[in-house]
């Protein structure tokens, strides 16, 4: 197994709910719910005003009437929080990746002991105040296929990138747009409504060491969180979060 292949997934909440996930039933929220969190908390955590969304810095700003093309107003500088219709509906499930590196022994698939480092705690207990048990899913293979086939619709099952979301990076782009083109000598990245469920994949470094990883279905929309029943054809352990801190032996 590679050092950077999904080990283990974990959820972090509160018992009574991660107890309907170990039986089948997965709680997803619809993405603008994690900027509303940010703000109803007034800090970064579980919430993200970023989520979906992106930041534009700019210069030398004319904003046009869509229909007239007037120039309605000029602005010298500009930062632009730009949200992309419909992403905000889309119906998103999130979790803990875990890997190799997150284990302190590691013999096989099978058997190994989780124990993350006291940073990475600090962090999650901080940004998930509110959890008291932790839902260890030790077949992650089985549950990211429990949940895709739940739904008719495309559901992508994707870990999240982390990036300077302050800045517009190449690479960010480049994930955005799929590719770019060529018009007079420069590179033209166009974003698409098929892609723009992307942006729920890009997040601030600043969440880098939740190691996320999402489902997101694009085609289905849901303006408050909403339940789906997925078939229970994975491994899994439920502890309290303090256990699971401890550490958690698995195969043993």
């Amino acid at each position: 197994m590679g050092s950077q292949e999904i080990l283990f997934l974990v959820k972090f909440g509160r018992r009574e709910h991660l107890v309907e996930l170990e039986n089948g039933k997965v709680y997803f929220s619809n993405s603008g719910r994690f900027n509303d969190i940010e703000k109803e908390q007034l800090k970064k955590g579980q919430g993200d005003t970023l989520d979906g969304r992106m930041l534009i810095n700019a210069t030398d700003v004319v904003i046009r009437d869509h229909e007239s093309d007037k120039v309605i107003n000029r602005i010298d500088e500009a930062i632009m929080n730009m949200g992309f219709d419909g992403v905000n509906k889309m119906p998103v499930f999130c979790l803990t990746s875990g890997f190799i590196t997150d284990c302190e022994y590691y013999y096989s698939a099978n058997r190994y002991k989780i124990k993350f480092d006291k940073e990475k705690e600090r962090i999650i207990r901080e940004h998930f105040g509110d959890a008291d048990s932790a839902l260890v899913i030790e077949t992650p293979k089985d549950f990211i296929r429990c949940v895709t086939q739940a739904f008719e619709e495309k559901c992508y099952s994707e870990l999240v990138r982390y990036y300077d979301m302050s800045i517009l990076t190449m690479d960010r782009l480049e994930y955005l747009t799929g590719a770019s083109d060529r018009f007079n000598n420069k590179r033209v990245f166009t974003m698409t409504t098929d892609n723009v469920y992307r942006h729920l994949y890009c997040k601030d470094d600043f969440f880098i060491q939740q190691q996320e990883f999402r489902f997101v279905v694009p085609e289905i929309t849901i303006t408050n969180p909403k339940t789906f029943d997925i078939e229970k054809g994975f491994k899994s352990r439920l502890v309290s979060v303090d256990d699971f801190f401890n550490g958690i032996e698995v195969g043993i």
